[in-house]
């Protein structure tokens, strides 16, 4: 029974700090868009460097800057 409690608590934890996580890293990107409303190399280095702190991975990130430029070049 312990563990079952053990295992929950760890679960818990686990949500609340994903939670914090992504509440952080939303709020870092709105501050970048703030500060660089157009699109320009800028914006797109601040954005690279919020996503490796935030420990997502030198692929990763450099996926989601990718398809971020593509998704903004079709639109235009």
């Amino acid at each position: 029974m312990k563990a079952l409690k053990s295992n929950a608590s760890w679960l818990t934890r686990l949500k609340g700090g994903l939670q914090k996580t992504r509440k952080n890293l939303v709020g870092q990107l709105t501050e970048v868009f703030k500060r660089y409303p157009s699109l320009d190399e800028k914006l797109w280095e601040n954005i690279e460097e919020i996503l490796l702190y935030a420990d997502v991975g030198v692929q990763a990130t450099l996926t989601i800057v990718e398809r971020l430029r593509q998704a903004v070049y079709e639109e235009k």
